[in-house]
Parts: structure tokens; C-alpha cells; sequence
């Protein structure tokens, strides 16, 4: 199938055909930070200033979902088998992870600051813990779903430097780094980190395809 990007510095969400390269764009967005397709086909789009757009495909219908929202600003976006979205971002100058339902845009404060310092990336570890990307401390951080409560799966050293994008599968947590361009796997229950390959360019964003393919 196709793939969906964030054009940040271009203000638009793209789609490409990775047979052939060919891009169209699915509109104009103001600082486009990270994207979420659900199964009905919304497409969730995460802008910079905190706002989070609704993109129906089907016919291009475009609706904040967070109009009130008390976000500064949204970095990263990922869609929960509850149908809520989580994201990364800041309120007030706080590194904050927040639940936002989509159907009624009323935000739940999951966890904030501690060892988050600029959240980035963030994906499902599992069905009770989120995995978050802290990018100034280089921390790669697990967020309990429960009681907010974070740890520190990997950071600093060789391997983890100013992470950004984020992909999991299973036990796997897959990294970028903004600085080497590398691209890491982490076992979350041993802590054991590999690499695993390098980027062209900054990985701010990473996803799994169906056959396991990053």
C-alpha cells in the first residue's frame, strides 16, 4: 500500500507510491509533526501548535478534533486499540503524554516532565505501557498506562543520542537518532540495544510494514 508522510517544513501531508516514487498531497497543514490512520479512514494529523486534525479520505473533510486543547504543542501521535489518540508534546513548557479522545477532543494528562525531556517519538510497548522517545536526554522511556509512572529502558552512550522516531514490534523497539542518523533495536525486557542499520538522513519518523519491514 501506499505510505502517508508529514511534510513539516513543506506544510502538507504527502502520499507515495513505493513502487514508484509518485507523491500526491492529501492537503495543507500547518506544521505537520506525525500522522495516525484509523480503520474507518480518519487520517489524524498532529501539528506543531498543538492542534490535531481529522483528514477523511474519503472525501477530504478537514475538522480540529482539539479545539480547546491545552497543548503548546504536539510532537508525536500514535492511535490505541481504544481508539484514543496519545501524544507527545508540551503544556505551559512541561513534557507532557496526553490521551485525547477523538470523538470528543477531552484530553487525559498520562504522565509529564520527570524523565521526559522533549518528547519525541511515541508508540505502544503493549496494551498497558507506551514507549516515548526523550530527545534532550537521550532517554528512551516506558509509560505506564496505569499510574503514569516512567522507566528508563536505554539512554546516552554510543547508541542512544537525541532519539526521535520509534517503531515496535513485540519485545522490539526500534530507534533513530537525530545525531548518527543510526537506527538502534532495544529489547524491552532485557535492555539489550543493537544496531541495526543507518538512515539517510534524520529518522524522524519510522513504521513497520506487514512484513516486518522497517
Amino acid at each position: 500500500g501506499d505510505i502517508l508522510t508529514a511534510n513539516y517544513y513543506g506544510n502538507k501531508v504527502v502520499k507515495v507510491n513505493p513502487a514508484t516514487g509518485g507523491q500526491e498531497s492529501l492537503g495543507d497543514f500547518s506544521t505537520p509533526t506525525d500522522l495516525a490512520l484509523a480503520r474507518d479512514g480518519n487520517l489524524y494529523i498532529a501539528e506543531m501548535g498543538g492542534a490535531i486534525r481529522r483528514l477523511t479520505l474519503t472525501n477530504g473533510a478537514v475538522a480540529v478534533i482539539n479545539p480547546a486543547t491545552s497543548l503548546n504543542s504536539v510532537v508525536g501521535m500514535v492511535l490505541g486499540a481504544d481508539g484514543n489518540l496519545y501524544v507527545t508534546g508540551d503544556t505551559n513548557w512541561v513534557d507532557v503524554v496526553m490521551r485525547i479522545n477523538p470523538a470528543t477532543g477531552e484530553e487525559k494528562l498520562i504522565t509529564y516532565g520527570d524523565q521526559l525531556s522533549v518528547a519525541t517519538g511515541i508508540e505502544f510497548l503493549d496494551a498497558t505501557h507506551l514507549v516515548v522517545a526523550s530527545f534532550l536526554n537521550s532517554r528512551i522511556v516506558k509509560v505506564s498506562l496505569v499510574d503514569g509512572s516512567q522507566t528508563v529502558l536505554a539512554s546516552g552512550g554510543t547508541y542512544i543520542d537525541h532519539p526521535w522516531g520509534l517503531a515496535v514490534s513485540g519485545d522490539r523497539v526500534y530507534t533513530g537518532h537525530y545525531d548518527s542518523k543510526q537506527i538502534n533495536r532495544i529489547s524491552a525486557s532485557t535492555g539489550l540495544i543493537t544496531a541495526f542499520g543507518t538512515a539517510p538522513g534524520f529518522p524522524y519518523g519510522m513504521g513497520l510494514d506487514l512484513d516486518g519491514n522497517l
